[in-house]
């Protein structure tokens, strides 16, 4: 069976957003979320690509932590998506050899332009639903 799957990055990074969202008053240190059971090394590589991308702010030192920059409802899973593994797309056409006859990849194309809309009409606030 083939899956469509989220990687582990993007998986720990919707968990520590969406706990960030239900927690909206609480600075979270990356200790205290690698007390929710996400490896501390891999939580900071995340934490850094989501406050490069603006989603998240820091504040370093006693009492800092991690914030959301916007509320839930203001922060697309696409941007969340995006920020952590690149652009989105269901197939890589590129290396392919056949891809100027290919008679599947402007289906393909259009099948990843609705997931774009689709994933760019949700937010964190429909995930923590």
């Amino acid at each position: 069976m083939a899956v469509f799957a989220l990687n582990k990055k993007v998986d720990y990074g919707l968990s520590l957003l969406s706990w960030l969202a239900k927690h909206p008053d609480n600075r979270v240190s990356l200790h205290q979320f690698s007390k929710l059971g996400l490896p501390r090394a891999f939580t900071a590589q995340i934490a850094r690509k989501l406050v490069t991308s603006g989603i998240l702010l820091v504040k370093e030192g006693q009492n800092g932590g991690y914030i959301l920059a916007a509320s839930p409802e203001k922060i697309s899973l696409r941007l969340v998506l995006e920020a952590l593994d690149g652009p989105i797309s269901l197939v890589n056409c590129t290396p392919c050899p056949v891809r100027d006859t290919c008679r599947q990849k402007n289906f393909m194309w259009n099948l990843t332009d609705m997931l774009h809309q689709t994933l760019a009409k949700k937010t964190l606030a429909d995930l923590c639903r």
